[in-house]
């Protein structure tokens, strides 16, 4: 990927989530955020680290599907319970159409619509 190239995504990114009422990142195929929406960097999300750093991991998560989404060029989605925010999520990975390295991530938290059967406590 080449600079400008990188810097039109970003302005796109910027233009259509910016105001995304949930954090929102912009990654790379290895996984390294490139751009954040304002409620992410309100959080304290800075771009250039990678995304699953923000859990303590040192490797992608397990659920990920980033790979997959890149691979059939296809968003991805997963609706389950999150411990460390014990909520449940709502989870995408979109590819950015026209590149293969590139995705959208973010996650809506659903707690208050979410089935029982969805908690942990309730299995």
């Amino acid at each position: 990927m080449d600079e400008k190239h990188i810097k039109t995504a970003i302005e796109a990114f910027d233009t259509m989530w910016e105001n995304y009422p949930s954090p929102v990142m912009l990654i790379t195929k290895k996984q390294v955020i490139v751009a954040l929406n304002k409620v992410a960097r309100e959080l304290g999300l800075t771009p250039g680290i990678t995304c699953y750093s923000l859990l303590g991991r040192d490797r992608t998560c397990a659920d990920c599907k980033a790979a997959l989404a890149l691979k059939e060029k296809a968003g991805k989605r997963n609706v389950a319970y999150n411990k460390i925010t014990d909520s449940i999520r709502d989870t995408y990975w979109i590819p950015v159409n026209g590149d293969s390295d590139l995705y959208i991530h973010f996650a809506n938290d659903i707690t208050a619509y979410a089935r029982a059967e969805l908690f942990p406590m309730n299995k």
